[in-house]
């Protein structure tokens, strides 16, 4: 067994060295837009003291599905990812939009990085909703259960509460009144149940690297921006300019297309579709992918990258809602598609 902390922004400046811990998981990002300015601080110097690693990201809630925070999330985390385990913190107002919502963001990470992250949830949470499909893909859970919640030391024995439809924990939280040395306030505790290197398996088994935050990679063959076609299946299906040709012929109208869709995604509006457009965009698209094999009409590789059968499934589904089927997810296609 490991013990170990988990920190955000409230922890600003603690010293991973100074404070005894065999591991720390920092808040990176919560929603479309909020970053930890200190995550990058605590994470190298954590990793200088040869700590074991981790990031999560605090649900909002606010997209369209579960995939465009994990694109955000991940957008500002590749740098750590191998040598660093991946998180969805489920909680507070998030957890409206549903399982649902909470699987598309899982599955996104592990289709762009092969890791497969866990997911954070207090032990009633694994009560109230139907987690089983979470479950069946191999979702590791990090649970929290307090008791009396009582001030305490690093306790591993602590006996966990009932864990719904998981039949295992990764990590258990314990408490949120930790007393450690070296650090004047309260902490969050946890035990990870394995050694350091089962901890590097959820990690994704990468040996330790560079890493950084909010890193600007060399791109790999599959993470080049799409070829112009795709882009104009994107800007049309997404309705971000719905009106375009898909002619495969640049021009005005496919400018007009990424700069709305830059807009909607709150990233630099320059009117050239580069990687940090398609992130969000590919998240789009897979929740668009994802909803309509649910549905039984998309039939494709669920693989974030549109293209004509993706417009294709979206006509057969608003015929199949008697409305006009022109392939475009807008304002009468949405709701239906999501209700």
């Amino acid at each position: 067994m490991l013990n170990g902390i988990d920190i955000s922004a409230y922890q600003r400046g603690l010293d991973p060295h100074a404070v005894p811990n065999d591991f720390v998981i920092i808040k990176a990002t919560e929603g479309l837009d909020y970053i930890n300015g200190d995550c990058d601080r605590a994470y190298q110097a954590a990793k200088i003291s040869g700590k074991k690693l981790g990031t999560y990201h605090f649900i909002s809630g606010e997209a369209g599905s579960g995939a465009e925070e994990a694109a955000f999330y991940l957008s500002n985390i590749e740098g750590y990812v191998g040598e660093s385990i991946m998180v969805l913190d489920w909680e507070a107002s998030g957890m409206q939009r549903g399982v649902e919502y909470a699987k598309s963001f899982l599955d996104f990470l592990y289709l762009k990085t092969g890791i497969k992250p866990l997911i954070y949830m207090s032990a009633s949470e694994t009560h109230n909703q139907y987690w089983a499909d979470v479950v069946a893909a191999d979702y590791g859970l990090w649970v929290a259960g307090y008791g009396a919640n009582n001030p305490t030391g690093y306790d591993p024995t602590r006996g966990l509460p009932s864990i719904g439809y998981w039949d295992n924990v990764a990590i258990f939280q314990y408490t949120s009144k930790g007393y450690l040395p070296n650090w004047d306030g309260a902490l969050d505790l946890n035990v990870f149940y394995g050694d350091a290197e089962a901890w590097d398996k959820y990690a994704g088994g990468a040996p330790s690297g560079g890493g950084g935050f909010q890193p600007t990679p060399t791109p790999t063959p599959e993470q080049n921006p799409w070829p112009l076609l795709n882009i104009q299946y994107w800007m049309v299906i997404c309705n971000y300019n719905p009106s375009a040709p898909i002619d495969d012929i640049d021009g005005p109208e496919t400018q007009r297309g990424v700069e709305n869709g830059q807009r909607a995604y709150h990233v630099p509006v320059d009117g050239k579709f580069g990687l940090l457009t398609q992130a969000p965009a590919s998240a789009q698209v897979l929740a668009y992918e994802q909803r309509l094999q649910e549905l039984g009409f998309y039939h494709g590789e669920l693989d974030g990258i549109p293209g004509p059968q993706l417009f294709q499934a979206v006509k057969d589904f608003q015929t199949s809602r008697g409305i006009e089927p022109d392939g475009i997810v807008g304002s009468v296609t949405y709701p239906l598609l999501f209700s």
